[in-house]
C-alpha cells in the first residue's frame, strides 16, 4: 500500500497543502478533485518525487512503480510515434528488431537452399526470448493502444516532433499504459481525446490491476471508474468513500450542516459578547462577565464553506429569427488532398441543439467555422438566415482577446447596463476573483482567455450559439454555470464536446462525423450510444474460429529411448524440417508486416499462399513426430 501523511507544500507564501494525508490500496481507484487552482498537480508531483515538501513523509513498499501523466509539456524528438510507443516494451523492441533481421536472412533463402545451422540456432534462441517476454502479444498490444486512443497509422512514422500537441499526450498516455505499474497518476487524461477513445480508456483501465488516482473535469469518467473521492480545496484534503456522483450529494449534505453549525456557533458567540458588553461596568456581575470571557475565547472557529447553491446566469437571448437557421446541402469540406467530410445535408431550424461528434480530424471544428462564416465549403451550398444573432466560442476565437483593458473592463464593455453590476460574480463563476479581475487581457494564460470567452457569451445577445469544447478549461463549479445557463437558453445551439454529461444534458440531435457519410441521429448521446450497441448486437456473425495449426509441446526433444534406429533418424530428421519450416513461417509472417510489402499486391499475395501451404504441411508433420516420439 501507498501512503502520505501530513504533507506540506508553499509557493511564494501561499500554503498549498496543509498537512494533507491519504493512502492508496492495490487495485484502488481514487478520483482527485477540487477548483483549479487547489494544489491537484501539484500532490500528484509529490507523489512522484518531483516536487519537494515542506513537511510529511511518504511511505510506498520496495520497487514500487509509479507511472505519471501529467497536463502537458511533453516534449517531441527524432523518434517516429511508432519508435517511441515501442520503447515503452523496453529491451523486447532491442530483441525484435534483431529478430526482425533474421527473419529477412530467412527469408532470402532461395526454395531448396539449405538454412544455415547457425542462423536457424541464432533465430530459434531471440524467437524464444521474445515470445517468453510477450513479444508479439507487446507489439499487439502496442497497435491497439495506439489505434484505441485515436493515433491513426498515418501518425505511426511521423517523428513525435512533428506531432500536435494532443497527439503527443496521447503518445504519452500509451506508453505509459502499455508499461506494467503499481500506480497510476493521470492528470487530465482525456483533454486531447475524442468520445470514442475517451470510452476506450474507460474499458482499458476498469480492467487494469494498477491502482489510480485521476484527476478530471469529466464527471462520466469518474463515475465510472473511481470508487473514492479526494476532495482538495483550501489546502486540505477530505476522503469520500464513493463515487462521484454520491460524493456530490455528500459534500454538499457536509457544507449545508457545516453551514448550520456556523450560524450557531455565530449566535452564541453574539450572546455571549453582548452579555459581556451589557454588564461589562457592572461590579456584581464581574464572575460571570469573566465567566463569559472564558467561555468565549473558548469557543472554535468554523470557516464559512464554499457556497452551495451557484449564481444562476441566464444568456442575454436576441429576438427569434427565421424558422430555418441555416441550411447545408452536399456540403464537404477538403484541405488538399485530404477530405475530412463530404455529402452533408443539413437543415437547423428555430430552437434545435445539436452536438457534432466524432474522431479527433474528422472536421467537427471546421464544420463549426463554415456554419460561422469563418471557413468556407471545398463543394456544396451553405445558406444562413440574416436575422441570425450568431455568437461562437473556439479556442481561436478566445485566443484574438487581446488589449489593455483589464478583465473586468472587458465584460463591462460587453455586457448591457442593467447586467454590469453582476459582472464580477459572473466573473468568479469563471474562476476570475479578487484581484483576478483587474489583470490586463494581454497577461492572461490561454485557459484564462478561454474562460473570458465564455464568460462574455454569458452578457452579449445571442439567437445562435455555436460552441466548440466549452468546457475544456472549466473546473467543475464553472462547467455548472454555463450548463445551467445553456438548459435554460431557448436559442439555437450547435456545439462540439467530449464530455458525454455536457452533450446528454443538452443535445436533442447528434450529427455524426466520420463514419461514412454524415448523419444526424435524434436525441442525446446516450440515445445515439444504445442504438450504436442494438445495431452491433444485430450484425454480430457468429464466431468462427481461424485456422490454427497445433504444435507439440516439445520440439525439439531429447532422444527418445527404444525406438530403432531408424525411426530415431527419420525423427530428427522430422525435427530439422519442423523447425525449419516453422522459421520460414515466422520469416513470412514479419516480412507481411512491413508497409512496402503490404502496398505490393502481387508480392503480398505470393507471401499469403507459401504461408497457407505450410500451416497446411505443418499438421501432419506434428501428428508424424508425436507418433515416432511415443512409439516405444
Amino acid at each position: 500500500m501507498f501512503s502520505f501523511k501530513d504533507i506540506e507544500v508553499r509557493f511564494a507564501g501561499v500554503r498549498i497543502l496543509d498537512k494533507v494525508s491519504g493512502s492508496v490500496e492495490p487495485g484502488k481507484r481514487v478520483g482527485l478533485v477540487g477548483p483549479n487552482g487547489a494544489g491537484k498537480s501539484t500532490l500528484l508531483r509529490v507523489i512522484t518525487g518531483l516536487e519537494s515538501v515542506e513537511g510529511g513523509r511518504l511511505r510506498r513498499p520496495r520497487d514500487y512503480r509509479i507511472g505519471y501523466l501529467p497536463q502537458g509539456g511533453v516534449e517531441g524528438g527524432p523518434a517516429t510515434c511508432l519508435e517511441e510507443a515501442l520503447g515503452a516494451c523496453g529491451d523486447l523492441t532491442d530483441i525484435g528488431d534483431q529478430l526482425r533481421r533474421v527473419s529477412e536472412q530467412l527469408s532470402d533463402l532461395g526454395p531448396g537452399e539449405p538454412v544455415p545451422h547457425q542462423l536457424l540456432s541464432r533465430y530459434g534462441d531471440l524467437e524464444h526470448q521474445f515470445a517468453h517476454r510477450g513479444g508479439y502479444a507487446g507489439e499487439s498490444a502496442v497497435l491497439k493502444v495506439l489505434g484505441g486512443l485515436g493515433i491513426g497509422r498515418a501518425h505511426w512514422e511521423k517523428p513525435t516532433a512533428n506531432l500536435s500537441g494532443g497527439l503527443r499526450m496521447r503518445l504519452a498516455l500509451t506508453k505509459l499504459i502499455l508499461v506494467d505499474h503499481d500506480l497510476l497518476l493521470l492528470d487530465e487524461p482525456t483533454n486531447h481525446l475524442d468520445v470514442a477513445a475517451i470510452e476506450w480508456l474507460e474499458t482499458y483501465l476498469a480492467s487494469s490491476p494498477a491502482a489510480q488516482i485521476i484527476v478530471s473535469h469529466d464527471r462520466r469518467f469518474l463515475d465510472r471508474l473511481v470508487s473514492e473521492i479526494w476532495d482538495l480545496e483550501g489546502g486540505k484534503l477530505t476522503v469520500y468513500r464513493t463515487d462521484y456522483s454520491r460524493y456530490l450529494e455528500e459534500r454538499d449534505l457536509r457544507r449545508e450542516q457545516q453551514r448550520k453549525r456556523r450560524e450557531m456557533l455565530l449566535e452564541k458567540r453574539a450572546k455571549l459578547q453582548d452579555f459581556i458588553d451589557r454588564n461589562r461596568v457592572r461590579k456584581d456581575r464581574a464572575r460571570q462577565v469573566q465567566g463569559r470571557i472564558k467561555a468565549l475565547k473558548k469557543l472554535e472557529e468554523i470557516p464559512l464553506p464554499p457556497e452551495i447553491a451557484q449564481s444562476r446566469f441566464r444568456l442575454i437571448e436576441a429576438p427569434p429569427g427565421d424558422r430555418i437557421v441555416a441550411k447545408m446541402e452536399g456540403v464537404g469540406k477538403a484541405f488538399g488532398e485530404n477530405r475530412v467530410f463530404e455529402g452533408l445535408d443539413l437543415a437547423i431550424e428555430r430552437g434545435d441543439r445539436m452536438a457534432v461528434i466524432g474522431a479527433n480530424g474528422t472536421g467537427k471544428s471546421t464544420l463549426l467555422r463554415i456554419l460561422t462564416g469563418r471557413e468556407e465549403a471545398t463543394e456544396g451550398h451553405v445558406w444562413t438566415s440574416r436575422r441570425n444573432v450568431v455568437r461562437s466560442y473556439s479556442q481561436d476565437e478566445a485566443e484574438s482577446l487581446r488589449g489593455s483593458r483589464t478583465v473586468l473592463e472587458e465584460i463591462e464593455r460587453a455586457a448591457p447596463v442593467e447586467v454590469v453590476p453582476q459582472a464580477r460574480s459572473l466573473l468568479a463563476r469563471f474562476l476570475f476573483r479578487g484581484d483576478d479581475v483587474f489583470k490586463p487581457v494581454d497577461a492572461l494564460s490561454g485557459g484564462e482567455r478561454s474562460r473570458l470567452a465564455l464568460a462574455k457569451l454569458m452578457v452579449e445577445p445571442v439567437n445562435f450559439l455555436i460552441l466548440d469544447e466549452p468546457t475544456n478549461h472549466l473546473d467543475q463549479d464553472g462547467q455548472a454555470v454555463l450548463t445551467e445557463a445553456l438548459e435554460a437558453y431557448t436559442g439555437t445551439l450547435a456545439f462540439v464536446s467530449h464530455d458525454r454529461e455536457f452533450i446528454d444534458r443538452l443535445a436533442r440531435g447528434i450529427l455524426v462525423l466520420g463514419e461514412g457519410r454524415p448523419r444526424l441521429v435524434l436525441g442525446n448521446y446516450t440515445d445515439y450510444r444504445a442504438r450504436l450497441d442494438r445495431a452491433a448486437e444485430a450484425r454480430a456473425p457468429q464466431p468462427t474460429p481461424l485456422p490454427s495449426v497445433t504444435r507439440p509441446s516439445a520440439i525439439p526433444c531429447k532422444r527418445t529411448p527404444g525406438i530403432a534406429a531408424k525411426r530415431q533418424k527419420e525423427l530428427k530428421d522430422l525435427e530439422v524440417k519442423i523447425i525449419t519450416l516453422e522459421a520460414r513461417l515466422q520469416a513470412l509472417e514479419a516480412i507481411l508486416s512491413s508497409p512496402k510489402v503490404f502496398q505490393s499486391g502481387g508480392l503480398s499475395k505470393e507471401i499469403v499462399d507459401e504461408g497457407r501451404t505450410i500451416r497446411a504441411q505443418l499438421p501432419e508433420l506434428y501428428a508424424r513426430w508425436e507418433e515416432l516420439a511415443t512409439d516405444a
